[in-house]
């Protein structure tokens, strides 16, 4: 996991109400040390497991996932029906490894994993003005 501020997830100035303004905390919050500021956020994967076309085949795919007990693999989607063999999960994990072992090893080999990120207006603008120099 890798740690943020609230400054981090877009609330700047607001910092300063929200973590009490130098004020005291909570002392089950002081005894714990730690930073109201500050807050854990996990990576957001796609996990993307192909399997074959054959009836038979795709059918024994989703019955290993629905027979897992995994939470991430009983509620994975899936694009059979429309002539898409694949099943697609998101996840928050720390790290692609930690993805990967989610998926049963058989189907392991052909997984695809991508780590997910969003971008605001100001994330854009910063980057074009960083590489239009």
């Amino acid at each position: 996991m890798r740690r943020m501020t609230l400054r981090d997830c877009g609330f700047g100035s607001s910092v300063q109400s929200l973590s009490g303004g130098g004020q005291q905390r909570d002392k089950n919050e002081q005894r714990r040390g730690s930073n109201r500021e500050e807050i854990d956020v996990a990576a957001r994967f796609l996990i993307e497991v192909p399997h074959e076309e054959a009836t038979v085949a795709c059918a024994r795919a989703v019955e290993v996932f629905l027979r897992s007990g995994s939470h991430f693999l009983s509620h994975a989607d899936w694009g059979c029906k429309d002539g898409e063999h694949k099943a697609w999960m998101v996840v928050e994990v720390d790290d692609k490894d930690e993805a990967l072992r989610i998926v049963p090893p058989a189907f392991r080999p052909q997984t695809k994993i991508v780590q997910l990120n969003a971008f605001t207006f100001k994330d854009i603008e910063d980057i074009l003005r960083y590489h239009e120099r």
